[in-house]
């Protein structure tokens, strides 16, 4: 049986919690990328934001991971950009379908 992680593709809503100054908080939001091993997640991100949006700081890794877009909320048309451990994600409710599937599979861009 495969893990409920493999079966995590783009559009697909998903959780996890993050913990910072020893607060923990349930975050949700949509699958925008999938990013190989090896691969730069930074390239995976649409282009135009700001670095207050991008929401990690490593651009290459050894294991595959997601990048998961947050909407601001509120009178914001803004969106954060999440890259959580991929072991920590959860679904969350059903397919979405409204982002494009994007797989990284080249090194892309740098910010």
């Amino acid at each position: 049986m495969k893990n409920e992680n493999e079966q995590i593709q783009v559009g697909m809503q998903v959780k996890w919690t993050s913990q910072t100054q020893g607060v923990s908080k349930e975050k949700f939001g949509t699958v925008y990328a999938i990013v190989e091993a090896r691969k730069n997640a930074f390239g995976a991100l649409p282009l135009g934001l700001t670095r207050a949006q991008i929401k990690f700081d490593t651009p290459f890794a050894g294991h595959k991971r997601y990048i998961v877009e947050i909407p601001r909320g509120g009178k914001s048309t803004k969106s954060d950009y999440y890259c959580p451990r991929m072991t920590d994600l959860q679904l969350a409710g059903a397919d979405v379908g409204k982002v494009k599937q994007m797989v990284v599979e080249d090194e892309g861009h740098f910010l």
